[in-house]
């Protein structure tokens, strides 16, 4: 959504603790950034795990699909899951190929 809206700008983290695999809080920068964190801050509320949230339906394009695309890659980097070759490296090409097929 970000780069729809003319706004790819930003930078998302997701800090998990690796031994409990809880949602430990997270940084965003950029547009929607409030949107964003509240989804993780309900998320720790409810003391779900990264594996949980990477479980999630969330809309795409939005700008908080940014999260369960972190929590995947988290739940990936702590052995929960393949990536699909398409999510390792997201880049302009990628975003350029996207836009193309409209």
């Amino acid at each position: 959504r970000a780069v729809i809206g003319g706004h790819p700008e930003g930078v998302f983290k997701l800090i998990v603790s690796p031994e409990s695999q809880l949602i430990l809080g997270a940084h965003a920068v950029g547009e929607q950034a409030v949107e964003i964190i509240q989804i993780i801050a309900a998320g720790m509320a409810s003391g779900l795990s990264v594996e949980q949230l990477a479980d999630l339906e969330l809309s795409y394009p939005t700008f908080t699909a940014i999260v369960g695309l972190a929590a995947r890659r988290a739940v990936h980097r702590l052995g929960g899951i393949a990536l699909a070759p398409q999510w390792r490296t997201l880049g302009k090409t990628l975003a350029a190929e996207w836009e193309r097929s409209d």
